[in-house]
């Protein structure tokens, strides 16, 4: 049996101290397992902050990819329409090439000389033959 003095008195005061213990016992786990049920109710709500924070985050770098992706587009686009521009114009320098190599083959116009020397330059300017 326990002796202490604290227990003598609580024995004096009538108090059954098997019970007692077994009420404080018993109080003690029930306030450790609320303390415990909390401390884990904290992690789990800070652990959704965490998770709401990420989805938020992964929601706008998802809105910046699909941006990202309709300018993408976008310059494909206007790349394949200039691309296109430019088979054009190679196929008009090469009809004007060809009037040309046959006006000079009729005559010797100076204008001549000078409007395949443009050609050249123009050519030489966007990078090469068209």
């Amino acid at each position: 049996e326990l002796k202490r003095p604290g227990l003598d008195f609580l024995r004096q005061q009538g108090v059954d101290i098997s019970k007692f213990v077994v009420e404080v016992t018993t109080t003690i786990r029930t306030e450790t397992q609320k303390v415990s049920i909390a401390t884990r109710s904290t992690k789990i709500s800070d652990d959704a902050k965490v998770l709401v924070e990420k989805a938020v985050a992964l929601k706008e770098a998802r809105e910046q990819v699909r941006e990202l992706q309709v300018r993408h587009d976008d310059l494909q686009n206007r790349l394949a329409a200039m691309r296109s521009e430019m088979d054009q114009l190679g196929i008009e320098f090469g009809r004007v090439s060809t009037e040309l190599a046959r006006a000079k083959a009729v005559t010797n116009d100076p204008d001549l000389l000078d409007a395949e020397q443009e050609i050249a330059r123009i050519r030489a300017m966007l990078g090469g033959p068209l």
